[in-house]
């Protein structure tokens, strides 16, 4: 920040203040501060508009505030927003009114709204660092990495024992690469401040090779011994101790482990496998309509074209992602939740599909995706349940790319089994039936989209992947309609952030024989995967 931008920025501040708009005054002295921590005079008026404010500023009554909070409590979070929209206008300086419509924010997805209203909380109450955490979980979910890494690193600066700072602290910087050795002492730090955080020993554990030795394996086991945690922490460190015990060769014991946090995952879900059976049953039923208002390609070209990457989980869908990203003309979009936002009511039979509804749709979604297109013409939307939306995808979007990863069956449902998802639509993944159970939707739900929209659809293969990387990438590219560039053939150099559970993976060369591992196990699966 150069030296008229400071001076503008000041003075800026200053006639805010003497208009009597503190937020603002204080919001442009904070901007100094974030570039130049020591500008005196951005100091000395960040003081001087928040003692005005402390000293001062009318505060909401406590009746006004409870009224608030019962709404929260009764998860009527509609008109909570309704309420707290109109109580920061007359009360523009409550931090605690921030709060609340920031956690109000929250519960309706609407992070936007969220982020700037705990911003303001913390402009008017910079010191408390819970503040600093929440914001960190909505950089978090906006793919603002260094912004989370930023709050994460205040709020253990105000609360040096914040453990739950450090255990998020290690997932940020997983998430941005090339900071491993940071990422595994940020989960031991947490570790060392508190020994039952279940969630640092979880992640720690993904990213470290153990020997019989390890303390840490008689710390997990002596937790587990005890019992006294939540269902949800018992359940990290059953994973954890899966890790462990396959790491040391025990696997009869490792999968006991899997097995035991995954009965308590579908128990904290309220998982039934009949649900997903009737989803696939209704989707299916509402495609052929979908087709029939489909829409012709446009003459004009969208601003950013969609290129789909689909498939189960731990299919290969992430390094796919990374493999077509590293190429100039695509921006990797990550796990977009846009499909199910704009479509989910039409891919289910639940709203109308004629040509009007499909119109309204494409520009909900492609206006959506420009946002984060980060100007490029194509992105990659890897979110691999959009198998389920097909029937959207080929008809409100023909100009759209759909790549269908595919991987070995038993290795699939083994990885899927594997992994602790913490999302609540991957139920079935956490039992060895269930996982067999709806692969087989998911493969015959594939056949019928294969059948209704024949062409359409781009099989890749990922083990043919891993073994002719060359040739694969080629015909990748070329499906595409994108020139080559030889980037795409080091997918592991790709810096970009990696929020899904592949990410230690995708910073590796590709390599082979990944789709191999379950095979270990298979004297005890008791057949689970036969027929697969």
């Amino acid at each position: 920040m150069n030296k008229t931008i400071i001076d503008h920025n000041l003075k800026s501040a200053g006639v805010c203040l003497i208009k009597g708009d503190l937020l603002a005054s204080l919001e442009k002295y904070v901007k100094i501060l974030r570039e130049l921590p020591g500008n005196q005079q951005a100091l000395e008026g960040a003081e001087k508009v928040r003692a005005t404010i402390h000293s001062s500023v009318s505060q909401p009554s406590p009746a006004l505030v409870m009224q608030v909070k019962s709404l929260l409590d009764a998860q009527n979070y509609p008109a909570a927003i309704q309420k707290l929209e109109m109580l920061t206008r007359q009360f523009p300086h409550s931090a605690e009114l921030w709060r609340l419509l920031a956690k109000a924010a929250m519960r309706m997805g609407s992070l936007k709204k969220a982020e700037s209203a705990f911003s303001k909380a913390i402009l008017i109450e910079p010191d408390r660092a819970d503040d600093h955490f929440a914001l960190s979980v909505l950089y978090e979910e906006e793919g603002k990495l260094i912004k989370a890494e930023q709050s994460l690193r205040t709020a253990i600066a105000l609360k040096a024992d914040f453990h739950q700072a450090y255990t998020n602290l290690g997932t940020i910087l997983q998430k941005q690469g090339a900071r491993r050795k940071e990422a595994i002492e940020a989960y031991r730090t947490a570790i060392a401040i508190e020994p039952r955080d279940a969630l640092a020993h979880q992640y720690l554990s993904q990213m470290i090779q153990y020997d019989e030795i390890d303390g840490q394996i008689a710390q997990v086991a002596a937790l587990l011994k005890k019992g006294g945690l939540d269902d949800a922490q018992t359940c990290h460190l059953h994973h954890a101790m899966a890790k462990m015990k396959e790491d040391t060769g025990q696997l009869k014991e490792a999968l006991d482990h899997y097995k035991a946090a995954g009965r308590l995952r579908q128990k904290s879900l309220g998982y039934r496998f009949e649900t997903d059976q009737m989803l696939f049953t209704v989707i299916r039923k509402a495609a052929p309509a979908i087709k029939a208002a489909a829409l012709k390609a446009p003459k004009r070209k969208a601003k950013s074209t969609p290129i789909f990457i689909l498939g189960m989980p731990r299919s290969g869908t992430s390094l796919v992602e990374q493999i077509i990203s590293s190429h100039s003309d695509v921006h990797g979009g990550g796990e977009l939740r846009l499909l199910g936002r704009h479509g989910r009511k039409l891919s289910l039979g639940q709203q109308r599909p004629d040509k009007l509804a499909l119109e309204r749709f494409r520009k909900a979604y492609l206006t959506d995706l420009a946002k984060v297109a980060a100007s490029r013409p194509f992105v990659a939307d890897k979110l691999p349940q959009n198998f389920l939306q097909l029937g959207l995808i080929c008809s409100a979007l023909p100009e759209a790319k759909i790549i269908h990863t595919m991987r070995d069956p038993a290795a699939t449902c083994w990885s899927n089994f594997k992994i602790n998802f913490q999302g609540p639509f991957l139920g079935y993944s956490h039992d060895l039936k269930s996982v067999a159970d709806y692969y087989r939707l998911y493969r015959e739900l594939m056949l019928f989209w294969h059948a209704l929209f024949p062409g359409r659809i781009y099989d890749l293969d990922y083990e043919r992947l891993t073994v002719e990387q060359d040739a694969e990438t080629r015909k990748l590219i070329n499906y595409l309609d994108l020139g080559w560039q030889d980037a795409c053939l080091s997918p592991h150099q790709n810096k970009r952030a990696v929020k899904t559970a592949s990410v230690e993976q995708v910073r590796q060369q590709v390599y082979q024989g990944s789709s191999q591992d379950w095979k270990k196990f298979e004297p005890y699966l008791q057949g689970a995967f036969d027929g697969l």
